[in-house]
């Protein structure tokens, strides 16, 4: 019985992992999407630099950060 226990529990904890991860993918594509239509208000050199700073941000989540953006 307990083996079956140990089975249920390693599947629930798996659904709840994908389930976190899609939710936040969903929430970094809704973020990009906004990024994506506020880039097309502003003048071309400043869209690249909007760029930038876009992927150094997606490059430095990962771990628990400050508000400004910088790893604890």
């Amino acid at each position: 019985m307990r083996s079956i226990q140990k089975m249920l529990m390693t599947v629930l904890l798996l659904l709840l992992l994908l389930l976190q991860q899609q939710q936040q993918q969903e929430t970094q594509e809704k973020q990009q999407q906004a990024a994506q239509t506020y880039h097309k208000h502003l003048l071309p050199s400043q869209q690249q630099q909007q760029q930038q700073q876009q992927q150094q941000q997606q490059q430095q989540q990962g771990g628990p950060h400050t508000p400004s953006g910088h790893q604890v």
